[in-house]
C-alpha cells in the first residue's frame, strides 16, 4: 500500500493541476498570469510554513527541518519553483488563453518526453516500449492539433483561434516551453526536497515564487494593479486554493518518495481530466476522437516510462 501511495499523489495533482488551470484560464484574462501565480503561492506559503513549524516543535532536532537546507537544495528548489508557480504555470496559462485548456495541457504533458530524450543523451538505451510510447505521444499532439485546427474552421462549433495562426502557433509555443519547465521542476523537487520533510521544501518553494513570479511580470510591463487580486476574489476562489495546495504536498511526496519515472509520467495525465472537465463545464464540443488522441497521447507518455 505504501508503494502505491506515491502514485495516487502523482495522479491527485494532475486532477488538481487540471482543475486548477480551468478555473484560473479566464482569471488569468481579468488580470494577469502573475495575479494568480501570486495567488497560489500567498495561499499556500503560510499553511506550509505551519506545517513545517508545528513538526519542528514537536519534533526538535529531528532530520528534515529547516537546518537541513543547503545551498544546494534551496537552488534546487528555486529551479522547481521556476518550473512551477514562479514561471511555467503562468506560461500554461497564457497557452490556455490562446489554444484551450485541454491541448495546452496535453502539449505541456509532454515533459516525459524529455526526460526519455535526455536518457538517450546520456548514453541510456531507449526499449521498444518506449518507443512506441514515444511514437504515441508524436501521433496524439499532432492529432489533438489537426483536430483543433478543422474544430476552429466550422461554422457550427464555437468561434476559437486557429492553431495555425499566429496567435495559435505562439500558444503551442509557450506551452512547449512550459513543459521543458515541468521537466526541470521535477528534477529540482527531486534533489532540492529529498533531504527536507513536505511542509519546509512547498515553503521555500512558495516564496521564492512570491518573488520570481511577480519580478518576471513586471520586467514583462505587466502594471502591479494587475498582480494583486482584490480580496473579494479571493475568497471566491478558496476552494480551488485549498484543493491545489493539497496537491502541492501530494506532487512534492510523490517526487521525493515514488519512482520518479513513473510519478513524473502519472502526473503529465492532466490532459484527461481537463478533456473531462471541459466537456462537463461546455467549454469544449465533445469529440470522441479528441478523447481518444489525449488518452493515446497520455498512455505514450506512461509507455516512455
Amino acid at each position: 500500500m505504501i508503494s502505491v501511495f506515491p502514485s495516487f499523489c502523482a495522479l491527485y495533482a494532475a486532477f488538481g493541476y487540471a482543475l486548477g488551470t480551468s478555473v484560473y484560464t479566464p482569471v488569468s484574462q481579468r488580470y494577469s498570469w502573475a495575479a494568480v501565480s501570486v495567488l497560489r503561492a500567498g495561499f499556500a506559503l503560510p499553511l506550509f510554513l505551519g506545517w513545517a513549524l508545528v513538526l519542528e516543535l514537536a519534533h526538535p532536532g529531528s532530520a528534515g527541518g529547516f537546518s537541513d537546507l543547503t545551498w544546494k537544495s534551496i537552488g534546487w528548489l528555486a529551479v522547481a519553483s521556476v518550473g512551477s508557480q514562479g514561471c511555467a504555470d503562468g506560461l500554461l496559462l497564457l497557452a490556455s488563453r490562446r489554444i484551450g485548456v485541454p491541448t495546452s495541457l496535453t502539449i505541456a504533458g509532454l515533459y516525459p518526453l524529455w526526460t526519455a530524450l535526455w536518457l538517450l543523451f546520456q548514453g541510456g538505451a531507449l526499449r521498444w516500449v518506449q518507443g512506441a510510447g514515444l511514437a504515441m505521444v508524436l501521433t496524439g499532439v499532432a492529432a489533438l492539433i489537426y483536430l483543433s485546427e478543422t474544430q476552429a474552421h466550422q461554422p457550427e462549433s464555437k468561434p476559437g483561434v486557429s492553431l495555425l495562426s499566429f496567435g495559435g502557433l505562439v500558444g503551442i509555443a509557450i506551452a512547449l516551453l512550459a513543459s521543458i519547465l515541468f521537466a526541470l521542476a521535477i528534477f529540482g523537487i527531486r534533489y532540492g526536497g529529498s533531504g527536507v520533510n513536505i511542509g519546509v521544501a512547498n515553503t521555500v518553494r512558495m516564496s521564492l515564487a512570491l518573488v520570481i513570479a511577480p519580478s518576471l511580470a513586471m520586467l514583462s510591463g505587466v502594471k502591479r494593479e494587475r498582480i494583486v487580486m482584490p480580496l473579494k476574489d479571493m475568497k471566491s476562489l478558496a476552494w480551488i486554493l485549498s484543493i491545489e495546495t493539497v496537491g502541492f504536498a501530494a506532487y512534492v511526496y510523490a517526487m521525493t518518495k515514488g519512482s520518479l519515472v513513473t510519478v513524473s509520467a502519472l502526473s503529465s495525465l492532466s490532459p484527461v481530466f481537463a478533456v473531462l472537465i471541459a466537456l462537463s463545464l461546455g467549454r469544449e464540443p465533445f469529440s470522441l476522437r479528441k478523447v481518444f488522441f489525449v488518452l493515446l497521447t497520455c498512455g505514450g507518455a506512461i509507455m516512455l516510462n
